[in-house]
């Protein structure tokens, strides 16, 4: 979990001596590893050889670990015939030692008129030059590699993944918990997760014993050394979490993972107190985030745009990422608000309105009302019958004011755009001329009853309707101007 990567500076406790103690203690075991290693092995003769030999079994095999081994080898070469014939254990033979038991082989093989022995002493000395010899470069190189990626993890930097690995490593020898160690240095640091896949792989050359020694009981002490430190460190990152969104979906990430993959680590009573600690912290964050909202919303304005300005503070996505509880304030403070604000701008707007002069741009300041209107969001559907009613009659009663000083025949109008570049000119009771861009058609219109217009050119024929001023039903809205 990158999330959460806690560090913290290692205060001195008989915790970490006991640490470093047991980390001496491997390393006095390598030392004498490496001494049996430097000594070279016997050269018995082969008298003493031949009855060693005839134990040898081709079909009885033994591997080093459960891990998966790649290395399968008789096990007579294993056994304590073997080291008191050769004067070393077969786990501390060189390269060169396995080719020089061989050389003793080949020579017993030699001298021999047995015809089964010789058989035995032809596979002892192919699997000497091959599968020993390829075991024991294999097995010096791991040795190797798994105590330096120990000394990179031991000397990092505390945190919840590496007491993790750590712990994990607690169960590296049995084939279950060697195959969650993959798994068990995500989230390590650069350097430590290098360390990890470096002893991941090298544990698979080493022999059982050998990975209790250099690898569980050093990772078993180490994780112990800094299972209090890490707690300690992580408690303090979960309560300073910041008051924001991405903080409560940190918050939510962690609640998810303590228990699922950290558990192990950090023991039982640790992981309820984290998990206690996230629940607080989330529940503090979550009621100042809905007290801010709550105020922004208090602060909304009271005209057209309120009730977008409202529904952005109580947006939907954002409240599901709270709790029921602050998500609820949220939702009832801004029900509330809207309410107040339509009752205050209706008022406001049934005033404004109402003082209006019958006029074209009185007509224009109701169309634009109605479609600021139009465009509220759907929260503000409940309040909008209310508003386009009132805001219709109005412009009903400001159009029957104008359409009435705007009566009379057409005779001698001309209605033009503000651009002068469409205009209509009723020349008489009959005729008309629609002038376009660069081009004038004349036509014939008729007045109807009900004050429509049907204007004729070319033999087609369009209806317009008179608002006050203006003609509509053109492709454009023309004024008059005369």
């Amino acid at each position: 979990m990158t999330a959460i990567s806690v560090s913290y500076v290692v205060r001195p406790r008989t915790g970490h001596v006991r640490r470093m103690l047991g980390v001496a203690a491997v390393l006095v075991g390598a030392m004498g590893m490496a001494a049996s290693a430097q000594a070279q092995v016997a050269r018995p003769d082969c008298e003493a050889v031949a009855p060693w030999a005839a134990g040898f079994d081709r079909n009885d095999e033994w591997q080093p670990n459960a891990l998966g081994s790649r290395h399968r080898l008789p096990r007579l070469f294993v056994s304590q015939e073997t080291e008191a014939l050769f004067g070393k254990p077969m786990l501390s033979w060189t390269e060169a030692d396995a080719m020089s038991v061989r050389e003793v082989v080949l020579a017993c093989r030699q001298a021999t008129k047995d015809r089964e022995l010789s058989g035995a002493y032809n596979a002892m000395q192919s699997a000497l030059v091959s599968r020993v010899a390829n075991f024991s470069k294999a097995l010096a190189d791991a040795r190797g590699r798994a105590g330096t990626a120990m000394n990179a993890l031991q000397s990092a930097p505390p945190s919840l993944p590496l007491l993790s690995f750590h712990s994990a490593l607690e169960q590296a020898a049995t084939a279950q918990g060697y195959a969650r160690l993959p798994a068990s240095a995500n989230g390590l640091a650069p350097a430590a997760s290098n360390a990890a896949r470096e002893l991941i792989a090298a544990l698979r050359d080493l022999p059982e014993a050998e990975i209790a020694a250099l690898v569980v009981e050093p990772a078993a002490r180490t994780a112990l050394a800094m299972r209090d430190g890490v707690v300690e460190a992580l408690l303090t990152e979960v309560r300073a979490v910041p008051v924001s969104l991405p903080g409560l979906g940190l918050l939510d990430r962690m609640a998810q993972a303590l228990p699922r993959d950290y558990a192990p680590a950090l023991g039982k009573e640790a992981t309820e107190s984290m998990l206690r600690a996230v629940t607080e912290r989330r529940a503090h964050i979550a009621t100042e985030i809905a007290d801010v909202l709550v105020a922004q919303i208090g602060e909304s304005s009271r005209d057209f745009d309120a009730f977008a300005q409202i529904d952005q503070a109580a947006d939907g996505n954002l409240l599901r990422q709270l709790p029921q509880a602050q998500a609820a304030r949220v939702h009832d403070a801004a029900q509330a608000r809207r309410q107040v604000v339509a009752d205050a701008l209706f008022s406001d707007m049934t005033t404004k309105l109402g003082a209006l002069p019958a006029t074209d741009a009185a007509l224009d300041s109701v169309d634009a009302a109605l479609r600021s209107i139009a465009a509220w969001p759907a929260s503000a559907a409940p309040f909008k019958p209310r508003f386009e009613e009132g805001a219709r009659k109005r412009r009903a009663e400001i159009l029957a004011a104008v359409d009435k000083a705007e009566a009379g025949a057409m005779r001698g109008r001309v209605y033009e755009t503000g651009d002068k570049a469409h205009r209509f000119e009723f020349v008489d009771r009959t005729r008309v001329f629609v002038h376009e861009p660069g081009h004038t058609a004349a036509g014939t219109y008729t007045e109807e009853k009900d004050g429509r217009i049907v204007v004729t050119v070319n033999g087609e024929s369009t209806v317009l309707t008179r608002e006050g001023r203006r003609l509509n039903g053109w492709h454009t809205q023309v004024s008059r101007t005369k």
